[in-house]
């Protein structure tokens, strides 16, 4: 039910604190939230600086409760992370030293970024990469505002495509997202244990162009 209203803004760097918080507290047991707030906060700050990247904030009351990222032209932004790696070299190294079990999961993600392949679409695409807001918000449409605008400024820069990955055990996410016009595009397993969505919704699809 969305009992509150939230204003949806772009993101500064002031924001970078709360919107690493937010992701800690939604994905405390995922994989980039295991590297630590610093690394966050540089991959947020990056997305922030990318000619392409979007980042946006729900504010209520005056308190940050969620956010919404991504980026178009997905595969220039994995190259971006690449070229800026020494920003996340010592937050990663940080995080290996603390948890020798993530050593394997570093670097299959680094081999993920540099062979990254993604949805294709005859036109310019968008990666929504993260979406979260704070847990008590969760049922009071903060993900659905968030989620429409980040849609809204995804075609406002003449993207063609947004889509994005979820876990496929997610029900409250999948649902979200077919609800919102989202197709799945495909099932995949990231790793053994882990099955994931693909989801894809077209600027077609929604402007009736």
């Amino acid at each position: 039910m969305q009992d509150h209203k939230f204003l949806i803004r772009c993101a500064t760097t002031s924001d970078l604190q709360a919107i690493t918080a937010i992701h800690l507290s939604s994905f405390g047991d995922a994989f980039l939230a295991q590297l630590g707030r610093r690394f966050l906060w540089q991959y947020y700050q990056l997305i922030l600086r990318f000619r392409g990247g979007i980042l946006l904030v729900a504010e209520s009351d005056q308190i940050t409760r969620g956010f919404a990222a991504g980026f178009l032209e997905p595969d220039v932004f994995y190259r971006e992370m690449i070229r800026n790696r020494w920003r996340f070299v010592w937050p990663v190294a940080l995080a290996a030293v603390q948890n020798p079990a993530l050593l394997g999961r570093i670097l299959a993600g680094f081999r993920l970024v540099r062979h990254a392949t993604r949805a294709s679409v005859d036109g310019l695409a968008c990666e929504l990469s993260s979406i979260a807001v704070l847990p008590e918000d969760s049922s009071r449409g903060a993900g659905t505002c968030l989620l429409r605008a980040f849609i809204d400024a995804s075609w406002s820069r003449d993207a063609e495509m947004v889509y994005l990955t979820t876990d496929s055990t997610n029900l409250v996410a999948n649902a979200l997202y077919r609800r919102e016009g989202f197709a799945l595009v495909q099932t995949f397993h990231r790793s053994a244990d882990r099955e994931m969505n693909e989801y894809a919704i077209y600027r077609s699809s929604t402007t009736g162009d």
